[in-house]
Parts: C-alpha cells; structure tokens; sequence
C-alpha cells in the first residue's frame, strides 16, 4: 500500500502519517499538521533529523510549512510550494502561517536595511523568489516590510508578477555555485534551477528531475536527430541531470562538472551522457 506514494511528496513514517492520508498508508499514529513558515533567508531540508544527512532541498524565506512532529531541535514537515516532505532545523521555522505576501525578491539577493537608505545597516538579506509583506512605501525607492526593515522596491516585484521567459531567469543564476540540492544564487542544483526558472513565469513545477520529467507537459518524440530539432525554451532531461536550452545548441544548467552554472554545447553533455545512458531521457516544449 506504501510503496505507491512517493514519501518524498507525502507525509508518512512507519510511526507517524499525515492524518490526510489515513486510509492510504500504515502508521501507529496519524497527526494533523501545525502551520509555521520558514523565518530565515533559506532553509535546508534534509531526509534525515542530522545535518549530517544529504541535502534533499532548500525552502525560501516567507514560504509556508506543515509541521507533524518537533523533536530534538528538528521539525517533520511539508513545504507548501513544492510539497516536498523532510527535516528542517526548527530553528530556522516560526509557529503560524506566513503574512499574506504583497511582494517576491526579483534579484539573485537583496538587503533588508534598518532605515529607507543604501547608508544604513542591512539587517538581514532575502533570496531570489523570497515571499515578502510590504507594508508601506518608503522614501528613495524603498518598500518598509512587517517587520519594520525596508528593501529596495526594484529588487523585489508583485507577488503574483510573472515572467514568461524563463530562460532569461535561469540566466541570471549564472556563476551561481553548485549545490545538491540548492535553490539559490549561494548555491543551486539543475532541478532547482529549472522549478525557480519556471516558477516566476508561472508554471508549476515539481522539485527533482525524475519528478519534473513525468509532471511536466510538452514531451518531444525522442529521434535520432533531437539535438538537432531543440530550441530556446527547450527543456532537456537525462538520468538525474536537466538544462534549458538557450538556442539551437547550448543549454544553461547547474553542473558538477564546472561545479557551477554554466552555459554548454548540449552536444558536450549529450556526449557524456552517451556512455552511460541515452543521449537524452526527455524533451519538454512548454
């Protein structure tokens, strides 16, 4: 009955399960979860209660989170925006849903200042796709936040703008250090440049690789002349890794190889992908 779910988007343990899925998996017992939101510039969620354990993602600040169970300074939970389930430190959430978020970081990262001028002190930053609640505008070009921290207004856009071209968004990450698992200019990973690429145009879209090549829409047939047939937009997927195509015939990804976002001849990583595998898993065309 369990092995049908993937537990990485449902709530269950051998010990505890979402109340919501009673019925569809075996637990000893099932908890309603409590809302919090992440409280700090990014999060990291990891499959096991130890920092130790892989980094599976990272969740932005201002999102909303289902909590099941805290113990020992780690929290089980559920990230709203991905339904990814895991650990996060709990020191990094705070008890109740977020503020309803007026504004989103457009920069790679931006400054929240103690006063409406690039003088004052930054008293914390914000990453790109951060939910944000504006409470008033301020003087040169500055929006004052809840919490009484004032970011620059051309750093941040309405939260419910949307970018269509997600390509130009990846292409701001470029430099970005890879990371497995990241979701930010600090350090990202292919998938998560992919989902915050599609994310700001809009498109829904699910967290891994695996997961995004069976969700997304748009399959291209695979044929032996695919490389030849991509275009700017094209999304192409191999065992565990994806990029955007920005022309004809180079991609943007996050790669181990440069140990970064870079932009590459899909040729070049097709033919690495030929030795241990097909020269591509999946095409997407949105």
């Amino acid at each position: 009955m369990t092995g049908k779910l993937d537990r990485r988007l449902h709530a269950y343990r051998d010990d505890l399960a979402d109340a919501s899925l009673a019925g569809r998996v075996e637990a000893t017992r099932f908890a309603e979860g409590l809302p919090y939101h992440i409280a700090v510039p990014i999060a990291s969620l990891h499959p096991r209660p130890s920092i130790e354990a892989d980094l599976d993602t990272e969740a932005l600040g201002g999102e909303a989170v289902t909590v099941f169970e805290v113990e020992n300074g780690w929290a089980w939970c559920q990230l709203a925006g991905d339904g990814y389930v895991g650990y996060v430190p709990a020191d990094m959430l705070a008890a109740g849903a977020p503020s309803a978020a007026t504004h989103k970081v457009r920069a790679r990262e931006t400054f929240a200042y103690s006063e409406p001028t690039a003088r004052s002190k930054p008293q914390r930053s914000w990453l790109f796709g951060a939910a944000l609640q504006a409470v008033a505008d301020a003087p040169e070009n500055f929006l004052e936040l809840e919490d009484g921290t004032f970011v620059g207004s051309r750093h941040v856009e309405a939260i419910d703008a949307i970018a269509p071209d997600y390509v130009a968004t990846a292409a701001t990450m470029l430099g970005a250090p890879y990371l497995w698992g990241g979701k930010s200019i600090r350090g990202i990973d292919c998938s998560g440049l992919v989902q915050l690429s599609l994310q700001r145009a809009g498109i829904d879209c699910p967290r891994d690789t695996d997961m995004q090549a069976g969700a997304l829409p748009g399959d291209l047939k695979i044929t032996d002349n695919i490389l030849r047939e991509l275009q700017r937009g094209d999304i192409v997927y191999w065992p565990g890794h994806v990029g955007l195509m920005i022309d004809e015939t180079q991609l943007i990804h996050a790669n181990g190889t440069n140990m970064s976002t870079t932009i590459d001849p899909v040729e070049l990583i097709a033919g690495r992908s030929r030795k241990v595998g097909p020269i591509v898993a999946a095409v997407k065309r949105l």
